[in-house]
């Protein structure tokens, strides 16, 4: 029998990726994780963060875990909130997860629901999944599993680490200093001077937050654009 997790990291941030996350490991390997204290990557710091997703893909090579990550584009982040689908985006992507990066073998998967509905999400990751097997796969959504079950911890560490990465990686391209990504981080509040101007946001930016809209219409007398790939006529905004 084989544990997974599947976790996300940057659902909330302004700027940036969002990025999912899949691991799975023998059951009989389970107290690894306990003996290295996997915790929910927002209790880590950036170092220990590193440190682990260093050890765990020593044990891919010498235990042969599995691990696999999405990233989700700020474009298409946008396209799923212009619909109010956000949460049908995630589960969509956590379908994709299971499809890409779990064994064919029996495996207890646990995820991290952003819906309300456990049931509902569960549900809709299942239907979503090309490779579902009700014979081999088990799978349960909770609210907090990052906090309840140490193998969705470590899928929480390995987005994170990926999310962090993509952040210093757009940093260096952009050539402006963007903390965090989060609405609250000063830094990337300074950021936006920078990010949205005219013609349109810049394309790291989710232009369908209403951090977005907010400075964008205290700035500009244009409507804020929308993304050239949406093509509904429905639109919403977040934070």
């Amino acid at each position: 029998m084989w544990l997974c997790g599947i976790d996300e990291a940057g659902r909330g941030p302004v700027l940036g990726p969002l990025v999912i996350a899949i691991c799975s490991i023998p059951s009989v390997d389970a107290h690894m994780l306990e003996e290295q204290d996997v915790d929910d990557s927002k209790k880590l710091s950036f170092a220990r963060r590193n440190e682990l997703v260093e050890w765990f893909n020593r044990q891919k090579e010498e235990r042969h875990w599995q691990s696999f990550v999405i990233v989700c584009s700020p474009e298409e982040i946008d396209c799923a909130v212009y619909d109010k689908k956000l949460n049908l985006l995630e589960a969509k992507k956590f379908a994709e997860a299971i499809d890409k990066g779990l064994l064919a073998k029996p495996s207890l998967i646990f995820a991290d629901a952003c819906d309300t509905s456990t049931s509902r999400f569960t549900q809709r990751i299942i239907q979503h999944s090309t490779t579902w097997n009700e014979k081999l796969y088990s799978l349960t959504s909770e609210h907090k599993a990052d906090q309840n079950h140490r193998i969705v911890s470590m899928a929480s560490i390995l987005a994170k680490f990926h999310r962090d990465t993509a952040m210093l990686e757009l940093q260096h391209s952009i050539d402006v200093e963007i903390g965090s990504g989060y609405p609250s981080d000063p830094k990337t509040r300074l950021a936006l001077k920078e990010l949205i101007q005219p013609p349109h946001p810049h394309q790291s930016l989710r232009w369908s937050w209403k951090t977005v809209e907010t400075y964008w219409n205290e700035h500009y007398s244009t409507p804020l654009p929308i993304r050239k790939s949406y093509h509904s006529t429905q639109q919403s905004t977040l934070f």
